[in-house]
């Protein structure tokens, strides 16, 4: 979730026209469809008149939706507050961490600092951002219920009807109530994502062109998929502990350990020989009961 969100935060940045004219032309995918079948689904990027169309139906969208008295984005944050969903401290938080994104990004340009402070700060941006997609997220995710959000799926409607076609060059989507019919299907849920990620430029290495992520990779802070790594190439936390690729602590020998460096199993348990407790508790003499009389009986010899 929170690197989807991301994306969106990266992407909602970038020009407009330029990512129109980047665009990709064409895609494939493969997957089945509604029927169960193999197939192919080609994917063009929409020509000038399919955008076009695309925008009239979101115009028409938006009109039907403000007659119907559908919430405005900008309305979205006064009604969370009201549901008790977002409130003064999600606020300060937000406005924060994106002045503190900002400044630090500036910091780790002009470089003149120390390399340690110059990793905190990186780290600092890691932080921030992740809190700033978790807050978005609680934003976007009642976009779709919006005026904005029913003129754009509109516009998607129209964009995957015209743009996702069968190998034979015919729509896949041959109307609205067909798109529905068939959208959940493997291959359309693989065309759409497909074409969103041409209409909306989705860059792949998109987290490569995060500050903090081009400074930490840079001086060999973390590896290519962004885990900590020391001087040796060893994974660690962040705090500089030998850690194994799935994040759990190691000693210098690589086996598990907790933080007290006690050895652990593959479950997470201490990997030590378990001994029965001696009971002093429940196994002793009752007070009632009389002590055994251990005295040996007198043998009478017989004259």
């Amino acid at each position: 979730m929170e690197k989807f969100v991301l994306v969106l935060f990266f992407v909602k940045f970038l020009d407009l026209n330029e990512r129109m004219v980047n665009m990709k032309t064409k895609a494939e995918v493969t997957g089945k469809n509604s029927e169960d079948k193999e197939v192919t689904l080609i994917i063009k990027k929409p020509n000038s008149l399919q955008l076009k169309a695309a925008q009239l139906e979101k115009a028409k969208a938006f009109s039907a939706a403000t007659k119907e008295k559908l919430m405005l984005k900008s309305n979205v944050r006064n009604y969370l507050k009201e549901q008790g969903m977002w409130n003064d401290v999600d606020d300060k938080v937000f406005k924060e961490t994106g002045e503190r994104l900002e400044k630090n990004r500036i910091t780790l340009e002009k470089g003149g600092i120390k390399l340690s402070e110059a990793k905190s700060i990186a780290i600092q941006m890691v932080d921030d951002r992740t809190d700033q997609a978790r807050l978005l997220f609680k934003l976007q995710a009642f976009d779709e219920f919006t005026a904005e959000g029913m003129a754009q799926s509109a516009y998607m409607d129209s964009l995957r009807i015209g743009c996702i076609l069968n190998s034979d060059g015919t729509p896949h989507f041959a109307s609205l109530e067909d798109l529905r019919s068939k959208e959940s299907s493997d291959v359309g849920v693989k065309a759409i994502s497909e074409l969103e990620s041409i209409v909306y430029e989705y860059d792949p290495n998109w987290e490569n062109k995060l500050p903090e992520n081009k400074f930490l990779k840079e001086h060999k802070f973390v590896d290519e998929n962004y885990k900590f790594i020391d001087k040796n190439g060893y994974f660690i936390d962040r705090s500089g502990n030998r850690v194994d690729e799935d994040g759990y602590r190691i000693n210098e020998s690589g086996e598990r350990v907790d933080t007290y460096g006690n050895l652990l199993d593959k479950e997470g348990n201490l990997a030590v020989a378990t001994l029965p407790f001696v009971d002093d508790v429940f196994d002793t003499p009752s007070e009632n009961t009389e002590p055994e009389n251990t005295t040996q009986p007198e043998t009478v010899e017989n004259s």
